[in-house]
């Protein structure tokens, strides 16, 4: 499940294909105006969309299962390299 927090969902839910009442939703859309949602979100280039922290990703990933955990050590050693 991808959480997506945005500040106007209904515009972001305008612009997806697909229905809210689908089988096996993917997406969770989280309406939020607070700042600390977005704290050190990182711009996908060329897109201009924003994604989560990658100190917040790997935090939740490691609540994950084996695969999520596995994932995390890897970004986790990519923000020891970029530091």
């Amino acid at each position: 499940m991808l959480s997506v927090y945005c500040p106007r969902p209904e515009v972001l839910l305008a612009r997806l294909p697909g229905a809210a009442l689908d089988p096996l939703p993917n997406l969770e859309i989280v309406a939020s105006e607070d700042e600390t949602d977005y704290f050190d979100s990182r711009v996908e280039e060329g897109a201009g969309f924003r994604w989560a922290s990658p100190v917040q990703a790997y935090l939740e990933m490691m609540r994950g299962d084996k695969r999520d955990q596995e994932t995390a050590v890897q970004v986790r050693t990519e923000l020891i390299r970029q530091a």
